[in-house]
């Protein structure tokens, strides 16, 4: 039997839905002195374009520093920098959002601070609950999501 294909009206909109619709849950983590190459074989081995970045491995320290990107990789393999560590390779700023915010709020901040991706956080404290990315909200433009 053939899907029946979701009217135009049904379908979510950049309005009426929100981040935890279309984010993807949990999150990948590593130390500031992780290796960059540790840090790509996880984006590579999972399918995933970032890895979220939590504080010292010598302090127990679980604050955010920063999203290490598959675009940070490639920067430091095009500049023969991959011996580098996570922290000292990645450029993407840790830029938070809160489920319950719309789709297009998610896209301003992206597109205000020129990211592809927005860490996700749980209300009232900054503990990370997924990743949301410029394609997550690809598919809700193109009627994918």
């Amino acid at each position: 039997m053939p899907t029946a294909v979701p009217s135009v009206a049904s379908r979510p909109t950049m309005d009426s839905a929100y981040v935890e619709d279309v984010m993807h849950p949990g999150v990948f983590t590593c130390f500031f002195e992780t290796p960059l190459a540790t840090v790509a074989r996880v984006m590579a081995t999972h399918r995933v374009h970032c890895v979220v970045g939590l504080g010292d491995a010598t302090a127990d320290d679980t604050r955010v520093w920063g999203l290490v990107t598959d675009r940070d990789v490639v920067a430091a393999a095009a500049t023969d920098h991959v011996h580098r560590t996570a922290g000292t390779s990645s450029a993407s700023e840790a830029a938070t959002i809160g489920p319950q915010e719309t789709l297009r709020r998610a896209a301003e901040v992206m597109t205000e601070r020129g990211l592809s991706h927005l860490l996700v956080v749980e209300p009232g404290s900054d503990r990370p609950v997924g990743v949301i990315s410029t394609l997550d909200i690809a598919g809700v433009v193109g009627g994918v999501a």
